[in-house]
């Protein structure tokens, strides 16, 4: 073996370890969530704070796939309507596979407004946009949408037909995928 293939394979090596160290925070941190009420005006997701807009906000899903993937939602029900929700996906560094894929939502063009400023593969990705969301309805097979059908149904919630969505999204080769996607029911909120 020549310097250059131990160089590559020592490389190799550190990159294995540093994801294996990222994963088991991801994993601690997901398993002390707890699913119920939220007793503070934000939720830190490892070390991001994402602020909340008053009170009575519920976590009523966590849930960590095999890619690393984590997926909460968050809940503000009033008198048995849904007022607000927040999806919030989370991953750290990428460094195979050439990094995030650009986001198609940053790239839409009908949406009320956008600022996107980079949304580049694998690279800076930074962006945030209103729109609009209507059929409200949490399908999908993963285990977080399963999981907000069945809170929804067992404590009857009602849905909206319309939400204002508030998205932001986050990403450099050098940092952690943060995605965060605030729903208002224009109907009862503030």
């Amino acid at each position: 073996m020549n310097k250059t293939s131990i160089s590559k394979l020592v490389a190799l090596l550190i990159i294995s370890i540093s994801l294996k160290s990222c994963s088991n925070k991801l994993k601690e941190f997901n398993q002390k969530l707890r699913i119920g009420p939220i007793s503070s005006n934000s939720f830190e997701v490892m070390g991001n704070k994402i602020p909340l807009n008053g009170d009575n906000w519920y976590l009523i899903t966590h849930n960590l796939n095999r890619d690393q993937w984590l997926d909460i939602r968050l809940f503000k029900i009033e008198e048995g309507v849904l007022a607000e929700y927040i999806t919030i996906a989370y991953r750290e560094k990428v460094v195979a596979r050439g990094g995030y894929m650009p986001s198609k939502v940053c790239n839409r063009k009908n949406l009320y407004f956008l600022n996107m400023l980079a949304n580049t593969r694998g690279s800076n990705q930074e962006c945030w946009l209103v729109n609009h969301n209507t059929g409200l309805s949490f399908s999908g097979n993963n285990k977080s949408s399963v999981e907000t059908q069945k809170y929804v149904a067992d404590n009857e919630i009602l849905l909206p037909k319309t939400v204002i969505q508030r998205f932001h999204r986050f990403a450099n080769k050098r940092s952690n995928y943060l995605s965060v996607s605030y729903h208002y029911n224009p109907e009862i909120s503030e």
